[in-house]
């Protein structure tokens, strides 16, 4: 991307967040541009993070895909199927991208309620944001 492809691509930015088409983009109208795409860039790091755990691209998350993801980051004795229990909503013993994104948005508070270590998978998907 070119200088000028950067700039052309600010001020689409500029003219998309002047919502109330005055020419200028004031300050609510910045606070929002900024937070729509600080969501925007989160539900990108999020996808990468799922598609970096999801080898085969089904769609799902697997034991098999954690555990290999696991060994590559040295991480051991992991209740991998605890883990998957507590996150598996609909109880197919697959994680899907909706799954993980509300276990992501947990955090390490309600992760964990049934005697996880949430931490270890925590360091896999920054590790995992940091390959991607």
């Amino acid at each position: 991307m070119g200088l000028f492809d950067f700039s052309l691509t600010r001020y689409k930015l500029l003219l998309q967040a002047d919502i109330d088409n005055s020419g200028t983009t004031d300050y609510g109208e910045f606070v929002a541009a900024t937070l729509h795409l600080n969501k925007v860039e989160k539900e990108d790091h999020l996808f990468a993070a799922f598609s970096y755990f999801d080898r085969d691209g089904s769609g799902y998350i697997t034991q098999d895909e954690l555990q290999q993801a696991c060994e590559e980051f040295g991480i051991k004795d992991v209740r991998l199927e605890e883990m998957i229990q507590e996150v598996d909503q609909d109880n197919d013993g697959r994680i899907d991208y909706n799954e993980f994104v509300a276990m992501m948005q947990m955090g390490d508070a309600d992760l964990g309620t049934k005697g996880l270590k949430s931490r270890s998978f925590g360091i896999g998907y920054r590790e995992a944001l940091s390959v991607c």
